[in-house]
């Protein structure tokens, strides 16, 4: 069984998340979660100097936050505060650590006592924003170094990548740890493996929206088919009154069924179409079976 070492929370997937789990299930970029946290690690030391004595945020509640924090414990980093939406699973891993809980309402607090933090939760969207940064630094007098260190280590990510720009804050995600993934031997191909899982699982989720979108065309153009075939079937109804009730229905699902085929690939090429190119299509598919305009589209 393949390790589920990136794992960090159980919650319903969104498509961001369904490409994360994807990632950690097809490929071995979440084999060593361990190693992933010591890179992170070092590179917040080679910022701030040694982390002994310096306080840190775990922010989540599963497999890689609990390596984490058991890491800054290990390297002499405290005290630890363990943040997390529920606040019994924060402190649970607080008690294991030998720290303290907070909810994520209190975010900015924590961080404003903290020299590193260490995310990994299961949230489809940015959990530590510009503004927790900003509110959390708000007074500090920086000298050009680097006064709060954030290690991302969730997929997607929970570190929005403008928090970048705030001054004196410094960032590393899975993608700037790519070079620690080398180093474990095939982590290369993997890594590209799982850029293309992202990709295809971007297609897909932009594929849906567009059906989404398009749902009244497809329908009006189903139902032009339809009309169609019973067009002609009553056209040819008095060529059928003498055929048996079974050979009748085999006939009309022959009808139906040639009328599906020939809808089936403009229907496809037009979810998959998009931009300029993709509109020009759905228009031109309107035109030419004359589909009344459905509003919106």
């Amino acid at each position: 069984m393949k390790p589920r070492g990136l794992v960090c929370s159980d919650r319903a997937p969104s498509p961001a998340v369904r490409a994360g789990r994807r990632v950690r299930a097809e490929t071995d970029v979440g084999s060593s979660p361990a190693a992933f946290v010591g890179a992170g690690l070092d590179a917040a030391q080679r910022a701030l100097g040694s982390l002994r004595g310096r306080p840190a945020v775990v922010v989540g509640a599963g497999t890689m936050v609990a390596l984490g924090a058991s890491a800054l414990a290990a390297r002499g980093a405290g005290p630890i505060t363990v943040v997390n939406r529920t606040r019994a699973r924060a402190e649970a891993l607080a008690d294991r650590v030998g720290g303290a809980a907070s909810g994520i309402e209190d975010l900015s607090s924590a961080l404003a006592d903290a020299s590193v933090a260490l995310c990994c939760t299961g949230s489809a969207g940015a959990v530590v924003g510009t503004r927790a940064v900003e509110d959390a630094l708000r007074g500090t007098t920086f000298a050009g170094g680097t006064s709060l260190f954030l290690v991302d280590l969730a997929v997607p990510r929970d570190v929005d990548p403008a928090v970048r720009e705030v001054p004196g804050v410094a960032v590393v995600d899975i993608d700037d740890l790519r070079g620690r993934l080398e180093a474990l031997g095939g982590s290369v191909a993997e890594a590209r493996r799982a850029g293309e899982i992202v990709e295809e699982e971007v297609r897909a989720f932009a594929i849906a929206r567009r059906a989404a979108r398009l749902a009244p065309v497809i329908r009006a153009l189903r139902e032009a088919g339809d009309r169609a075939v019973e067009a002609e079937l009553a056209r040819s109804a008095s060529r059928l009154v003498s055929l048996e009730p079974q050979e009748r229905e085999a006939v009309e699902a022959l009808a139906r069924g040639v009328a599906a085929k020939l809808l089936h690939s403009p229907t496809v090429r037009m979810k998959e179409l998009g931009g300029e190119e993709g509109d020009a299509a759905v228009r031109l598919l309107i035109d030419l079976f004359d589909l009344e305009h459905p509003p919106g589209v």
